[in-house]
């Protein structure tokens, strides 16, 4: 999403893919749909220090997507005039300003300890959540390469010159 020699409406093509139910329940959403699963599975009847490691991972993924895709956001409003509020500004801002992300309630966070049976339950929720998401986000890169043939060869241009 970065490479600004690429049309934004390009870097930003993948869009359907994030909401399966936008296109359907087929294998271009599988990642995407394995997010939500893991997270359910992760979180689910599960002790309240794991559900709060599994949404801590959701939220930081969040962040920095969403600092990535609100560039590429106000790039695309500039050519077209659409404010495109998914990907820009008013959600990064409603991400940025949870509850959860007070100085009182991180403390409050920040002074639970965890037993090791704990930690080690975390560790792997979030391991199997962070691996789940990047699986998603590289299957959102291979829809923009197969929806553009070109985009990769350019891609591959660039980094070697």
């Amino acid at each position: 999403m970065q490479n600004q020699s690429i049309n934004p409406q390009d870097r930003l093509c993948f869009a359907p893919l994030i909401i399966p139910l936008a296109i359907g329940f087929g294998e271009a959403t599988l990642k995407s749909r394995n997010v939500c699963y893991q997270l359910y599975h992760h979180s689910f009847k599960a002790d309240p220090i794991l559900k709060f490691a599994a949404m801590q991972v959701a939220e930081a993924t969040a962040n920095v997507f969403f600092n990535i895709s609100q560039p590429v956001a106000l790039e695309l409003k500039e050519i077209t005039g659409k404010e495109y509020r998914y990907f820009g500004m008013c959600h990064l801002h409603e991400e940025q300003h949870h509850q959860i992300n007070t100085p009182n309630i991180v403390s409050l966070f920040q002074q639970i300890e965890l037993s090791e049976e704990q930690r080690q339950q975390a560790v792997v929720v979030v391991e199997s959540i962070f691996a789940a998401y990047t699986e998603a986000m590289n299957s959102f890169m291979d829809f923009a390469n197969q929806q553009n043939p070109t985009l990769q060869t350019k891609i591959l241009a660039e980094s070697v010159t």
